[in-house]
């Protein structure tokens, strides 16, 4: 049985045999299932023996002398579609089985450490960060985290559009509960069960804030928050925006967790009951854009969407600001910009409030200048740019895409960067179909 020629790079690097398509499926499932659940050791040594396993099957089967050479990459759910529309093309340019799998930006990093993976898949520089920090702090040898800059995009909250209740839905008269500050979300997803309700005078104060989120209870029309329930790159950037720090726990604070950014919407979209309270009068997640505007295949939107408009949910404007709470944040509240209250349209950095069924074009230019922040850095010394402008100059949910390789990439791991990251039209469609940007979008002269 003939061994592939790509590089070793780690004493727990996989194994990789020759064998026909149908048993890489196999093989791509186990990575799935595996590399989300158990620790990176742990699922170097079981991919090893259960790719040895399937090689042995594929032999004895008499199908060893059709083999393809394989790429196995895995991570990031949000940068798993565009992978799945590249993987055709690629397969067939290049006479390669390539395997991709999703389980979070977490479970990518993972992968390249044990060894499991030829590339990981993050969605956000902090996730690339924590990796790095991670080998650092755990002394392992003979791994060293190579990141390259594919693309990027930018993360946006979603309220559902059920109900008649005007903090979270999509009401065709500017409200000021069309914007969330960051201290008011980080109060809703604290509150116990992820579970809040809004203080009458709330929609008054101009902007939701701290003072008007309490916890839910009897006779109050309740809200429930929902997170990721998965490793991911996603959620990382929320948690960096919210409180500063990329360290995150899945679900976030006191969410209901959800498995990638598809079911999160889908959570959102349908706001789903919780037995402790019933059906709630509204729910708030985070999605990517591209999810929220449908891009990506295998999102479901409601009956007459049309691409390009928000999938089903409203977008409340998103704000660092809030000279409320700004003592509690130990800013004097005189250094303290107060942005405006958003109208129904996206026309500024300070004025992003998007109704369910509208464009998010204007939304998406703020998102990819902020993007070109993200060129210039390198995630292994740093989780983000020190510049950011969206949502504001507060903090960023814009987030850089990278595919990770353990050191130097292989001559075959080199081909796949190479034309992932090529200026070519196909390959930017790979990024826009989904709603993405390609690096060469924002980093462009």
């Amino acid at each position: 049985m003939n061994k592939i020629s790509i590089y070793p790079k780690s004493t727990l690097r996989i194994s990789k045999y020759n064998k026909r398509r149908a048993v890489s499926d196999v093989v791509a499932v186990l990575i799935l299932i595996v590399i989300a659940i158990i620790g990176a050791v742990a699922v170097g040594l079981i991919l090893s023996n259960a790719s040895h396993s399937v090689g042995t099957q594929a032999a004895n089967n008499g199908n060893g002398s059709s083999a393809e050479t394989e790429l196995l990459i895995g991570g990031s759910t949000t940068i798993f579609p565009v992978t799945q529309l590249a993987a055709p093309t690629f397969q067939s340019t290049y006479h390669v089985n390539l395997i991709d799998a999703q389980g979070g930006s977490g479970a990518g990093m993972q992968g390249v450490i044990s060894g499991a993976l030829d590339i990981g898949a993050a969605s956000s520089s902090s996730a690339v960060y924590a990796a790095v920090t991670y080998i650092t702090s755990n002394s392992i040898q003979g791994v060293t985290i190579n990141p390259t800059l594919i693309g990027g995009s930018g993360i946006v909250f979603i309220t559902n559009t059920v109900g008649g209740h005007g903090a979270f839905i999509s009401d065709p008269t500017p409200s000021a509960c069309n914007e969330f500050s960051s201290r008011a979300i980080f109060e809703m997803y604290n509150e116990p069960n992820g579970q809040f309700a809004i203080n009458a005078g709330a929609c008054a104060t101009g902007i939701l804030d701290a003072s008007g989120v309490v916890a839910c209870g009897v006779g109050l029309n309740c809200f429930q928050t929902y997170g990721r329930g998965d490793n991911s790159g996603t959620q990382d950037t929320v948690t960096g925006w919210l409180t500063g720090s990329t360290v995150s726990v899945y679900p976030y604070a006191n969410s209901v967790g959800e498995t990638g950014n598809a079911g999160l919407l889908s959570a959102v979209q349908a706001c789903k009951a919780v037995a402790s309270v019933g059906t709630f009068s509204g729910c708030v997640g985070f999605v990517d854009i591209g999810f929220a505007k449908g891009a990506p295949a295998g999102v479901t939107c409601p009956s007459g969407w049309a691409a390009g408009e928000t999938c089903g949910v409203a977008l409340p404007e998103a704000t660092s600001f809030d000279a409320t709470v700004a003592t509690l944040a130990g800013t004097p509240a005189a250094t303290v910009t107060v942005s405006p209250v958003p109208t129904a349209t996206c026309t500024t950095t300070s004025d992003c409030f998007l109704a369910a069924g509208s464009s998010t074009s204007a939304l998406e230019s703020l998102i990819e200048g902020a993007l070109s922040n993200y060129a210039n850095i390198n995630p292994t010394q740093t989780a983000n740019p020190t510049t950011n402008v969206y949502p504001d100059s507060g903090g960023s949910l814009a987030r850089s895409f990278y595919y990770v390789t353990n050191g130097t990439p292989t001559p075959l791991e080199q081909e796949f960067l190479n034309y992932m990251t090529s200026p070519s039209t196909t390959t930017q469609a790979f990024f826009t179909n989904n709603g993405y940007y390609s690096v060469y979008q924002f980093s462009k002269a």
